[in-house]
């Protein structure tokens, strides 16, 4: 009787049928952590040109460097 009010689960079988979203959680981190490491400048690298760029914009708009400057730097933080 006892195990028809458990439904067939057991002492803690209800718990042990979620464990395979464990298992894919845990893979999923894994992928995660290994993308992470093999390119881990990816994103920092944007920023980082992001931010040269907007820099040097201040400065044309400044008046600090004249206009072919301007382009010469710009051309070659798109190139690299």
């Amino acid at each position: 009787m006892r195990h028809l009010m458990m439904n067939g689960f057991g002492w803690h079988g209800g718990y042990m049928g979620l464990g395979w979203i464990f298992w894919i959680l845990i893979i999923c981190l894994v992928v995660w952590v290994a993308v992470r490491l093999i390119k881990p400048g990816d994103s920092e690298n944007a920023q980082a040109g992001n931010n040269a760029l907007a820099i040097l914009k201040e400065r044309y708009a400044k008046g600090e460097i004249d206009r072919e400057e301007f382009m010469e730097r710009k051309t070659d933080l798109e190139k690299g």
